[in-house]
């Protein structure tokens, strides 16, 4: 498991895909872009903490 500062750069990056996946115009429609707006961020925090749980748990 990588330690608990490589799991908070992978949840920034994430984080930063957001606006990138915005940009190119990959969605369908406005339903889609408003879902990744709302759920993305949360989403990668949620498998940031799940990581670092796993991390400190399997100790």
């Amino acid at each position: 498991m990588p330690p608990p500062n490589a799991l908070k750069s992978a949840v920034a990056e994430l984080r930063c895909l957001v606006p990138e996946i915005l940009s190119n115009k990959l969605l369908d429609d406005e339903e889609d872009e408003l879902r990744i707006r709302l759920e993305a961020p949360m989403a990668a925090e949620t498998l940031g903490l799940m990581m670092l749980t796993m991390t400190r748990t399997s100790f």
